[in-house]
């Protein structure tokens, strides 16, 4: 037998031959189970990372806003002055280094504090006159 032209010279041809292992049994593996196993904890995971590096620190920066304007308005004692300046110290100190971040919350701190802030706003044609009909021309004059 000969091999053919586009294997001169290639070397000898090993042909591999595969075995097909027979099914497997329940009893093969006593260490395994078939029960769905629980899956999802990493979705907890992110969830919580979420909520403690965004959602948190959102909250405490816009919760400056209503603070300030609560004790500006009387609403909160002054004697809790001493415990809000603790707690909104980092924010402060961060107002003063971050130029940026700065002009933000002073103006966000403003518009709570605003003593002439509208709540509602009337549209500009509620100030105006009413209508009355118009005239109608005498009757012997034309609209030439």
């Amino acid at each position: 037998m000969e091999a053919g032209p586009a294997l001169s010279g290639v070397g000898p041809v090993f042909l591999l031959k595969t075995t097909l292992t027979p099914l497997a049994h329940p009893d093969d593996n006593p260490g395994m189970n078939d029960k769905a196993t629980k899956r999802g904890g990493g979705a907890v995971v992110v969830v919580a990372l979420v909520a403690v590096l965004v959602v948190l620190p959102m909250l405490y920066v816009l919760s400056s806003g209503p603070v300030c304007a609560m004790v500006n308005k009387g609403w909160i004692d002054q004697s809790w002055e001493p415990v809000i300046e603790t707690a909104y110290w980092p924010l402060g100190w961060s107002a003063e280094h971050v130029p940026v971040f700065g002009l933000a919350v002073d103006s966000y701190v403003e518009w709570w504090s605003s003593p002439n802030q509208a709540v509602y706003a009337a549209p500009p044609t509620a100030l105006l006159p009413p209508r009355t009909a118009p005239t109608p021309a005498p009757a012997g004059q034309s609209g030439q």
